[in-house]
């Protein structure tokens, strides 16, 4: 009875392997030096939608991905791939997805061409002339990675994004020691959110005119020490810059002949210039608060701590001007804009408790998710947020 019951179990299993990919649908995972020599040996063998995992160890070679697969490193910091002044890696079809690398030593570290739906993520990308290049490529992601020493050329950048470039989301890298840290190039409606991007010899995040540098979303990220400029618009519009810190770099922000920008929720500190601004005219707040300026002198504000006069852009043009200037850095849930999220904004809350946009005692200083109602929402966050007060790391989560 016991031979019988194993000799079922083995023919059930025997079925199953036999015709598991019919009925499970199942890709292969590939082990790289066991099976094959080399990475780019794996993905010719491969099937698309399959795995491919890669031992620790130094390869030299230059690889093209040009079917859906997942590359998954052993560990990112032993894990390697480099090139000699040429591309590392190439991403020339969509639905790619790499994590756990270090790519080094190349023209480009990686590059996605014309493809979609691409994630690059937990990787280091170092000393490449450029470190991950998106060319006329859409829906992608970059996030979690650390982008480093990038400047192995006069262009030396961390993140391109260009020609044509949309709908890609650039989060939660860090961004450090490159050319330019992040740069945007002739491509449009993308976001470049939570990044630290620090001491790049350029600019942390540029936006420049190719075709159009349009509807762009810049926000959340800590931009500090560049020798440059934090964030730079070259004849880049309707793009809506918020909560984002430019620190001691060499301007905070540049703007050349670019208009119809929104930016609000800045926080501008200790920068050699805080503004260049030339041939533009933009939005400095969203409709009742502006930006924070460290250098804005004026010392009377009212109840929410809006300066009662306006931050000057630009000397050339009046209507250039913040005219909702913050007390102190932005943070979420700080209604009176004092650098701490206590009783004092609760009670502002009060103020306008359970009231609706249009009622004569709403506030939208405290109806900080915009719906139009101040509510349990809204309490919430001064909840959640209590008794933070102003430092980096709040600005960035808040």
């Amino acid at each position: 009875m016991q031979y019988r019951r194993i000799l079922i179990g083995y023919l059930l299993f025997l079925i199953l392997t036999l015709t598991s990919n019919s009925i499970f649908a199942a890709t292969t995972i590939h082990y790289i030096t066991i099976q094959y020599n080399t990475i780019q040996e794996a993905i010719n063998a491969a099937n698309p939608g399959d795995t491919i995992q890669v031992k620790q160890g130094i390869y030299s070679e230059n690889i093209i991905v040009n079917k859906p697969l997942k590359i998954l490193g052993e560990n990112k910091s032993t894990t390697i791939i480099q090139a000699n002044d040429t591309n590392v890696i190439q991403i020339i079809a969509n639905d790619v997805y790499i994590s756990g690398f270090t790519v080094i030593n190349g023209d480009n570290g990686i590059t996605v061409g014309d493809a979609s739906n691409c994630t690059i993520t937990d990787t280091i990308v170092s000393n490449n002339s450029i470190g991950i290049c998106l060319e006329r490529a859409t829906n992608n992601l970059v996030s979690g990675n650390l982008i480093i020493n990038n400047k192995r050329a006069s262009i030396g950048c961390g993140i391109f994004l260009n020609d044509g470039s949309s709908k890609n989301i650039i989060k939660e890298n860090q961004v450090l020691n490159n050319g330019e840290g992040i740069y945007v190039r002739g491509s449009d409606n993308n976001l470049v959110s939570s990044n630290f991007i620090f001491n790049n010899t350029k600019t942390g995040v540029c936006l420049m005119k190719f075709k159009s540098c349009d509807y762009n979303i810049i926000s959340h990220n800590i931009i500090e020490e560049g020798a440059c400029y934090g964030i730079d618009l070259w004849s880049a519009n309707y793009n809506i810059i918020f909560n984002n810190t430019l620190k001691n770099n060499g301007a905070g922000l540049q703007v050349s002949t670019s208009n119809n920008n929104t930016m609000y929720h800045n926080n501008l500190i200790d920068n050699y210039i805080q503004i260049y601004s030339y041939d533009s005219v933009n939005i400095w707040d969203n409709g009742f608060e502006g930006n924070y300026w460290n250098d804005y002198n004026w010392t009377e504000f009212d109840l929410y701590g809006i300066g009662t006069i306006p931050y000057n852009i630009s000397k050339r043009n009046p209507v250039n001007q913040d005219f909702f200037p913050l007390r102190s850095c932005y943070m979420k849930g700080d209604a009176n804009h004092d650098g701490y999220i206590n009783m004092t904004d609760a009670d502002l809350l009060k103020l306008s408790w359970q009231t609706l946009q249009g009622e004569s005692n709403y506030s939208p200083y405290v109806d900080f998710n915009q719906d139009k109602i101040v509510d349990i929402l809204d309490a919430t966050v001064i909840g959640y947020n209590w008794l933070k007060s102003q430092t980096l790391d709040c600005q960035l989560k808040c």
